[in-house]
């Protein structure tokens, strides 16, 4: 897709997406966005063909040894989020186009993603995406399942289950992906943070503590 350029894309959605509505109304369409941060993608596809979508779909995978600016990437990757909420009011006027993060992970240069560093990404990220919910309604990490590679493999090891021929366990996104599964209330509840900060290449006053809080009313429970 992303080789033939946004605009033939949107006009080549924009076909198909009518078809398939002309014989289903019911369905909803998804609409293939820009690679991580193309927002210049994402801004001609809204143009275009935003009057068809339901959906736009992202894909995220961030590759990095340096331990800061991994903490601070998904914080950076909100504020992209947020450009795009106005991006969808000033550019598809009217519609209510939700964004699903279809694939989303990390690891450092693709070679590892064995380490704390992974696992504290993927616990942003998944608050990124929750206090965003008025907008991003999927997520998917991926891939789920991967072969531990000898070392050294060029082959990336980020999977949230990993096995080889004896043992099945899982990576440190799966286990931060496995809390928040387990720990999942229904209600947000609006929370601030004040705390420490650090500065990681472009980004200054990175907060240490990162912060979601949720409700379960029928359980009477808080979850930080």
């Amino acid at each position: 897709i992303w080789e033939m350029g946004a605009e033939p894309y949107a006009h080549r959605f924009i076909r198909f997406a009518r078809a398939m509505k002309e014989k289903d109304p019911s369905i909803k369409v998804i609409a293939e966005g820009g690679r991580t941060t193309d927002q210049a993608w994402n801004r001609t596809l809204l143009g275009i063909a935003g009057a068809d979508m339901d959906y736009l779909d992202l894909h995220n995978y961030y590759g990095n040894r340096n331990y800061l600016r991994s903490m601070a990437e998904p914080l950076k990757y909100e504020q992209l989020l947020e450009r795009l909420k106005n991006d969808i009011a000033t550019l598809a006027p009217g519609r209510d186009i939700k964004i699903g993060v279809l694939e989303w992970n990390a690891n450092s240069n693709w070679q590892s993603a064995s380490t704390l560093k992974e696992g504290l990404f993927a616990a942003a990220w998944l608050n990124v995406l929750e206090r965003q919910s008025d907008i991003v309604e999927m997520s998917i990490p991926w891939p789920l399942i991967r072969r531990v590679q000898p070392h050294g493999n060029h082959v990336a090891d980020h999977g949230l289950i990993w096995h080889d021929n004896h043992r099945v366990y899982l990576s440190p996104t799966g286990l931060a992906v496995q809390l928040y599964h387990r720990n999942y209330a229904p209600e947000r509840v609006k929370s601030t943070v004040e705390c420490d900060t650090f500065d990681a290449g472009d980004r200054k006053n990175v907060p240490y503590l990162d912060l979601v809080a949720t409700r379960d009313p029928d359980k009477r429970t808080l979850i930080l």
